[in-house]
């Protein structure tokens, strides 16, 4: 029977849909940095076995090596499958993050090795991570067919057993908010321009966001700064939000991330004389009298020469996630954590590697150390209502889960980023944004958890 590509690709795409996170772990010896939580220092191990491949976060993106690929090739040739397979993953452990687009036909080769011997959980996980990074031509699906010749048939899945692995309500983890809830979180809140970047104070009766609002004059005419603002809980309701005064400036503050103590604020500021780069994480902390000061940036140790913003602190305080477009990455945005060391300084930001970060855009974590949750936005991962769609992914088992879309009842044909959830986890709080542009026509939302 004669397959059409777009046949072919179709075939493919389905049946990478079901595909789980990488099965390639690092086995070192770990040292426990100092002063970390036990949370906070689990959360540092896991990543760095499950996750972090030995050139991820060593600065070299792209890893090759000829004498060893000449020596996969010749184990193909003489069928020596289970040994060809220790090479493979030999190989592939070494990925940097540049390999996992240009080298996913290898990522292809290995997959098909495991469904031969009965690896069905590890072949769907090198699915996922093709379908989330290959460069999109066609090289998966030709080395696919190049192989059947090569080898002999039986070694190789009927194309069509990949119809069975067609699931696609597994990847989905609906929400199902009462009726009759009004999910807007309110004129009081909420302006006729972009309202963004939740953050709840641990006591749940302050919240904090970035706001659009307000202008400014400049020599070429009026144009909008982007702002913090915040809102008092009153009752049942939320009461006028008002400008942060003290931390807002002539540049743009966005994004703000208030620390469980309700004594320092991180966020991100743009454009300003001491940034590294287009825009950078910064410090604020209170001061005698509830006073609001000491701005400082994070340093060039965390922030890049690049754009550094969408910062959540853990709740121990120990670990900062944050996205970042900076060099050697897998996509235009990838999502980062630092952690303090035992002096209490923030070391080199991690990747946090291919099963959370996509080719594409993937930002806004928001990490649930009391449940191991990280839930994050992204417009490149394998199930999607719209442009970009929040998810989440649980930390277990030594690595990160797939990641599952939220489901319908959050994620629109829009936008959906900025996720948050209150102390008691009863109620999460989100941004929406009813285009296809990022961050365009955004307000606030709420509902509370099933």
């Amino acid at each position: 029977m004669q397959y059409g590509w777009k046949s072919i690709i179709f075939i493919i795409t389905c049946c990478l849909l079901t595909c789980q996170e990488s099965a390639f772990a690092q086995q070192k010896d770990w040292r426990k940095p100092d002063g970390l939580s036990s949370s906070d220092q689990k959360l540092v191990e896991d990543n760095e076995k499950r996750i972090s491949f030995t050139n991820l976060n060593s600065g070299k993106t792209y890893y090759q090596n000829n004498k060893k690929l000449k020596r996969i090739y010749k184990l193909e040739r003489q069928q020596e499958f289970k040994k060809m397979i220790e090479a493979l993953e030999e190989y592939v452990s070494n990925f940097g993050t540049a390999n996992f687009g240009r080298d996913a036909d290898l990522l292809w080769l290995l997959a098909q090795l495991y469904e031969n011997f009965g690896k069905m959980d590890d072949a769907k996980r090198l699915y996922s991570l093709i379908l989330k990074h290959a460069n999109g031509n066609t090289r998966i699906v030709k080395q696919y067919y190049d192989n059947k010749k090569r080898l002999k048939e039986e070694h190789y899945v009927p194309i069509d057993y990949y119809y069975k692995l067609v699931d696609y309500r597994k990847r989905v983890d609906t929400l199902h908010p009462p009726q009759g809830k009004d999910q807007y979180v309110g004129g009081q809140v909420n302006s006729p321009y972009d309202d963004y970047g939740p953050s709840l104070s641990f006591t749940d009766n302050k919240l904090l966001y970035a706001s659009k609002r307000n202008r400014v004059s400049t020599l070429d005419g009026t144009k909008m700064n982007e702002d913090l603002f915040w809102a008092e809980k009153k009752g049942e309701e939320w009461g006028e939000a008002k400008p942060f005064q003290a931390l807002n400036s002539r540049y743009n503050e966005g994004a703000p991330c208030l620390g469980r103590d309700g004594e320092t604020i991180f966020f991100a500021r743009c454009d300003a004389p001491d940034s590294h780069g287009d825009c950078d994480l910064y410090k604020a902390t209170k001061q005698a009298g509830g006073k609001w000061g000491n701005v400082t940036n994070l340093g060039d140790v965390v922030n890049s020469e690049r754009w550094d913003s969408h910062p959540s602190l853990s709740h121990s305080g120990d670990t900062l996630f944050f996205a970042s477009n900076r060099d050697g990455g897998f996509g235009s945005n990838d999502i980062y954590f630092t952690h303090k060391n035992g002096n209490g300084q923030w070391v080199p930001p991690q990747n946090l590697g291919p099963t959370i970060n996509t080719k594409g855009n993937d930002i806004s974590p928001f990490y649930h150390p009391e449940h191991d949750v990280l839930y994050f936005s992204s417009n490149s991962h394998l199930l999607n209502f719209g442009n970009f769609d929040i998810y989440k992914a649980y930390r277990e088992d030594g690595g990160w889960t797939e990641p599952k879309n939220i489901g319908p009842l959050v994620n629109t044909k829009g936008n959906e980023h900025f996720f948050t959830i209150d102390s008691e986890s009863e109620k999460l709080f989100y941004s929406r944004s009813d285009i296809q542009e990022l961050g365009k026509n955004a307000n606030l939302y709420t509902f509370p958890l099933p």
